[in-house]
């Protein structure tokens, strides 16, 4: 039997190449900036604005995740809220749950998605 091999050599290798300064960069500047703070108590502006003091911690934080394939503790933890969709809510189905990922989580995501597009329409069968 035949295995159809949807995703080439050459998508995945561009899926798998080694994280770039710019690509982190791209990510950082791709959040919005005025978003709640996560639960690092960092927001992305504290990211963009000061890049010039952060980044070489940042950009070995996000490429030893894709090289080593380890997420530390701190950085994986989410804290979840649930905010009311109506005044005085009565059961759970009236409140919409929210979550606050560590902004270095929401780098490596972001990061991920940005290098998907090119093989989504590949694997996802539209029929």
């Amino acid at each position: 039997m035949e295995m159809l091999h949807l995703v080439s050599v050459e998508d995945n290798d561009r899926l798998l190449q080694s994280i770039q300064d710019s690509e982190i960069k791209e990510a950082i500047f791709e959040m919005d900036k005025f978003k709640a703070p996560r639960p690092d108590g960092f927001g992305a502006a504290s990211f963009q604005d000061y890049r010039h003091i952060v980044k070489e911690e940042v950009c070995t934080a996000v490429r030893s995740f894709f090289e080593e394939g380890k997420l530390l503790k701190q950085i994986n933890h989410t804290l979840m809220a649930l905010i009311p969709k109506v005044s005085n809510p009565t059961t759970t189905n009236q409140f919409r749950a929210i979550s606050f990922c560590n902004t270095i989580y929401k780098i490596i995501s972001k990061i991920i998605a940005n290098r998907m597009p090119s093989i989504l329409e590949k694997i996802i069968d539209l029929i």
